[in-house]
């Protein structure tokens, strides 16, 4: 069964791989936020910088933050990992019993992959994924 476990374990590296760029992802926004509201609070106290460097280092954080909420990183990376922990046990059960039958191998390994689609928006919440979020213009606005 050579295949289904080169196949299950491509899919467990993955997983993994998936998980920690996303939650690398949503750190490196974080810090992203911080530092850069901090340095825009030092620039507008200190005179003769000129205001467009100011300007675009304070719009970094909303740029930043907007990323976040829109992308979701941290419920990416939540999904990913709870995928590749529920892959990741599948891969040593069958490492630790070679022998097991190659059909319910296969129907666990497609049961998860399955359930974890059908989970995506469990754990992946962005702003443009619900209309009622997203601002009306305020062109169509009512008085």
């Amino acid at each position: 069964m050579p295949d289904l476990v080169e196949d299950l374990d491509a899919e467990v590296e993955t997983s993994f791989k998936g998980g920690r760029k996303n939650n690398l992802a949503d750190i490196w926004c974080s810090v992203g936020v911080i530092v850069a509201s901090v340095l825009a609070s030092i620039l507008a106290a200190v005179s003769g910088v000129p205001g467009w460097v100011t300007a675009a280092i304070a719009v970094l954080p909303a740029l930043c933050g907007g990323l976040q909420r829109t992308l979701d990183f941290r419920g990416r990376s939540a999904w990913y990992f709870v995928k590749w922990g529920r892959l990741r046990a599948l891969q040593l059960t069958l490492k630790g019993d070679p022998d097991l039958p190659r059909k319910d191998v296969s129907l666990q390994y497609g049961e998860i992959l399955r359930d974890m689609e059908n989970r995506w928006s469990e754990f992946v919440k962005s702003v443009t994924a619900d209309p009622a979020k997203i601002p009306e213009p305020a062109a169509r606005r009512t008085p």
